[in-house]
């Protein structure tokens, strides 16, 4: 069984996120699987998030598993804190996870510990979405009383259609930043996360890309593992990146050939053909 190391970048969780990174630690509690480490990476955090946390690290500590808390100074370059917390991972295997993302299958780390192979990705586990405005004090409250049945209640598996496209948001599957994982040497040998990207959107889509033309294989997790997304305002400064990375991201395609269709990877057809990697026609 190889160790994984559980990578969370997270900023203001407290007073941007109504404290969402608490819940997500407390469920990973619940895993099975004890022989791993969670890597937190403070993405230059302002409010007191940590020291609400600080009891909850002696729980981890009490299981015999360790928490490492490094600090990134670079505020809004999740790419970044996301490469700062693998070059600090111990584990074989590297868990990228948002710090909004609660984790409810208890066997999920043992399950990838068990069988994902070298060369290969993990992401699109089922994710649930909660309501936008959930109690937090409510949630906190019957997450540690009832196995977090109260975020059950109220998260639903969202199953949108764009109407200017036709095509599925993709928003029941987690992404690789998401809930996703890689081993460390491959995650290294592929060049990481791209630094050029800051704030919101495509960072982990370029990762998966780069990841695809490199011939590695697609685990796709949703019939095994299940996730409910904290719902949450996008915070200003992460959304003022969004169209500046869509611009970058698509040079990258261009750079490398291929347009990713990440509907076909989940195995969603849309009635325009089934391959994951198109080659890039130029007008």
């Amino acid at each position: 069984m190889k160790k994984i190391s559980i990578i969370i970048p997270t900023y203001n969780s407290k007073s941007e996120k109504r404290n969402c990174i608490e819940i997500v630690l407390r469920a990973l509690l619940n895993q099975t699987l004890k022989d791993y480490q969670v890597v937190i990476v403070d993405n230059a955090t302002e409010d007191d998030t940590f020291i609400s946390l600080s009891p909850l690290f002696d729980s981890f500590s009490k299981q015999g598993i360790g928490v490492d808390v490094i600090r990134c100074g670079e505020r809004g370059n999740k790419c970044l804190a996301r490469n700062m917390g693998a070059e600090a991972a111990k584990g074989e295997i590297l868990v990228f996870m948002d710090d909004d993302t609660v984790l409810i299958t208890d066997d999920a780390l043992g399950y990838i510990s068990n069988n994902l192979q070298r060369c290969q990705f993990a992401c699109g586990a089922q994710r649930f979405w909660t309501i936008l405005y959930w109690d937090e004090q409510k949630a906190l409250a019957e997450s540690r009383a009832n196995g977090f049945d109260y975020l059950k209640s109220v998260a639903h598996l969202p199953r949108g259609i764009k109407r200017g496209s036709g095509m599925r948001d993709l928003m029941e599957f987690t992404w690789i930043a998401c809930f996703g994982a890689i081993y460390k040497d491959d995650f290294d040998k592929i060049g990481g996360y791209d630094i050029n990207y800051s704030g919101w959107g495509r960072h982990d889509m370029d990762l998966m890309l780069r990841l695809l033309v490199g011939n590695f294989g697609f685990v796709n997790l949703f019939e095994i593992v299940s996730v409910i997304h904290l719902n949450h305002k996008v915070i200003r400064q992460d959304l003022q990146k969004k169209h500046q990375n869509i611009s970058y991201y698509l040079e990258k395609e261009k750079k490398l050939g291929f347009v990713f269709k990440p509907n076909h990877l989940f195995g969603l057809y849309e009635g325009d053909g089934k391959e994951v990697l198109a080659e890039r026609k130029e007008n």
